[in-house]
């Protein structure tokens, strides 16, 4: 019965990182991460006509993000070889994984939340109109979301496999 405890246990934590590792592309190459992330295609740019000090912070932002899921990636190899050096023992330390992980998760927090921090100061220079555009490419974002939301659950059941 340890073993498997033991097993399903490390199931749970190859879960957690699979679901980190899927977290670290979604929103695409113009960022998914944060609550502005919309802004940061060419076409939003433009929109936006940001001043040459708004345009080095927003590229400061991006630089950030892009370091920040590197570092995800990074840690995430780290991880997995951490849990196959666990798995290999005759009585693997979950405890241990355990805490790897949440050190992980709490890091990825901190990240998020600078660079969340600094979208904000972003926006709060941003001009009214600017503001105003933010605005509305934040509810054509949301669009799209129930749009694939709504396509998502009219999709047929998957059958089960044999």
């Amino acid at each position: 019965m340890n073993i498997a405890k033991t097993f399903l246990g490390a199931a749970v934590l190859s879960m957690s990182l699979l679901g980190i590792a899927q977290a670290q592309g979604h929103g695409g190459a113009h960022g998914g991460m944060g609550i502005m992330g919309g802004i940061f295609s060419p076409e939003a740019q433009a929109k936006l006509q940001l001043t040459s000090g708004q345009a080095q912070q927003l590229e400061g932002i991006r630089a950030r993000m892009k370091e920040l899921r590197q570092g995800m990636r990074q840690e995430g190899q780290q991880f997995r070889q951490a849990m196959q050096a666990e798995m290999a023992k005759p009585a693997p330390d979950l405890a241990h994984l355990a805490q790897l992980r949440e050190q992980m998760f709490n890091k990825r927090h901190q990240g998020m939340q600078a660079i969340q921090n600094d979208a904000l100061a972003l926006y709060a220079g941003m001009s009214p109109q600017q503001k105003g555009v933010v605005k509305q490419l934040m509810q054509e974002r949301m669009a799209r979301w129930d749009d694939k939301r709504k396509a998502h659950k009219h999709q047929a059941p998957v059958p089960p496999a044999n």
